[in-house]
């Protein structure tokens, strides 16, 4: 398993595990805005996580691990701002 599938998979199950956590915990209760602005803030936590230790992980030399946990942090973005969303009523 190449190293940004296992990094990749392993954000997106932490991602999960505190969506799953925020929905559940906002169920039958008419928060549904702060159920997004929990779930924004926490996204934002994890890909700013994931961003510096992508530039440390550049700064010394290693190049996979640094890629790896940049199209992490995208992918935990795209996702994790889709759940932010998701949550929402209109």
């Amino acid at each position: 398993m190449s190293k940004i599938a296992k990094i990749g998979g392993i954000n997106l199950f932490i991602l999960i595990a505190y969506t799953l956590y925020i929905h559940f915990n906002a169920l039958g209760t008419e928060k549904a805005m702060d159920q997004m602005a929990s779930m924004a803030f926490v996204v934002s936590i994890h890909v700013f996580l994931n961003f510096i230790i992508s530039i440390v992980n550049f700064a010394r030399n290693k190049e996979k691990l640094g890629q790896a946990y940049l199209v992490s942090a995208g992918i935990v973005l795209i996702v994790g701002f889709s759940a932010c969303l998701g949550g929402f009523k209109f």
